[in-house]
């Protein structure tokens, strides 16, 4: 039944990587299929969405973030208390730059579920790109100690990891990126704040050699695109100062 088939999406879900989340999102269009009410699999099916867009496993990511955006709606309209969906709204505002409103979403995601290790992950993301970078730091913080085994494939240790780069917390950070890259080598995000972070401490060679890993895994870097990508947030410029000293070019 539906129900059964949203526990096997979201055992997948915890995985992240791009197969589990094809059979994820699969499962959870069935479910839907058979019952188009079911606050939970919309939710589910949100985060999904949004998580291949992030890895640009979409052909389309603005659609693909569009189509996540949809479906937390829908599952808030059946279920305004679903914390994933809270989660995954107030992600798609960070994400556009909204940053007051994401944090609204987000910090009602918690009220919901306060032990929700990816929902204080994804709040301290927001923090982040809003300039609250200790705030942040103290919210990722949590989160990696909530789960210290970060079945999310390195999400949370990448995301603690930023925080830190956002603060100039350079030395800091840098096990939590290595960390975060031999979790899930397949996405090309948890490549780039390592780089970034190498650029900043001066590990030229080893960002040397995780640029042409990541080359393997996304489209080519360039700072004018990142630049571009990160605009509305406050960690755009020591973000692009680091790919810049690690030889990234414009």
């Amino acid at each position: 039944d539906a129900w059964g088939l949203v526990v096997r999406a979201m055992g997948l879900i915890s995985k992240v990587g791009r197969r589990q989340n094809d059979e994820a999102q699969a499962l959870l269009h069935q479910a839907i299929a058979m019952d188009p009410t079911y606050a939970r699999a919309h939710a589910l099916l949100s985060w999904a969405l949004w998580w291949a867009s992030l890895c640009y496993w979409v052909p389309d990511t603005r659609e693909g973030y569009r189509q996540a955006a949809q479906h937390a709606e829908d599952a808030l309209a059946h279920d305004p208390g679903d914390p994933w969906a809270r989660m995954t709204r107030g992600l798609g505002l960070s994400t556009a730059g909204q940053h007051d409103r994401a944090l609204v979403e987000l910090e009602a995601a918690l009220a919901l579920n306060p032990s929700f290790a990816l929902g204080r992950t994804a709040h301290g993301w927001a923090l982040l790109r809003a300039g609250r970078y200790d705030e942040a730091i103290a919210e990722t913080g949590k989160a990696v100690r909530l789960s210290p085994a970060d079945s999310f494939a390195g999400i949370y240790t990448a995301i603690h990891g930023l925080a830190l780069l956002g603060a100039r917390r350079f030395a800091e950070a840098l096990p939590h990126l290595r960390t975060s890259v031999s979790a899930f080598a397949e996405y090309s995000g948890h490549y780039n704040t390592l780089i970034s972070c190498c650029g900043h401490l001066g590990l030229i060679d080893e960002a040397q050699e995780f640029i042409a890993a990541r080359a393997r895994v996304g489209p080519p870097l360039h700072l004018s695109v990142l630049r571009e990508n990160l605009r509305h947030y406050a960690h755009c410029e020591v973000f692009v100062e680091g790919m810049r000293k690690a030889g990234v070019p414009e």
